[in-house]
């Protein structure tokens, strides 16, 4: 107890959570590249981060700077979500990965020096 209690309090632990198979509920998993303005990355990350369907969001290097992992239960829903996404003010390129089979799925786990 008082490890982790340290460990939260550290904030190496942010959260205690479980892995829900998204097949099992016939949801969508798809990854999304964003190429925004520099002058907008903050801004448009902030506004994300709050939607439901985005379960992970990364600034990156390359052509497309922004990475999105989303999960939804339809496709026509992942349309409506590209659409305001390609909308949004600064957003100059959208590029969508939908998954057909999910391998892994997990949570990382750091090695650990004893």
């Amino acid at each position: 107890h008082s490890r982790i209690s340290r460990l939260i309090a550290e904030d190496v632990i942010e959260k205690f959570t479980i892995i829900v198979n998204p097949e099992r509920l016939n949801y969508i998993t798809a990854f999304v590249l964003l190429n925004v303005s520099t002058s907008k990355i903050e801004n448009i990350l902030s506004d994300l981060v709050k939607r439901d369907n985005v379960l992970e969001a990364y600034e990156s290097l390359g052509k497309f700077n922004v990475v999105l992992k989303v999960r939804v239960k339809t496709l026509n829903a992942l349309r409506r979500f590209i659409n305001e996404l390609s909308k949004l003010d600064g957003v100059a390129e959208v590029e969508c990965f939908v998954t057909t089979k999910r391998y892994k799925e997990d949570t990382w786990k750091p090695e650990v020096e004893s």
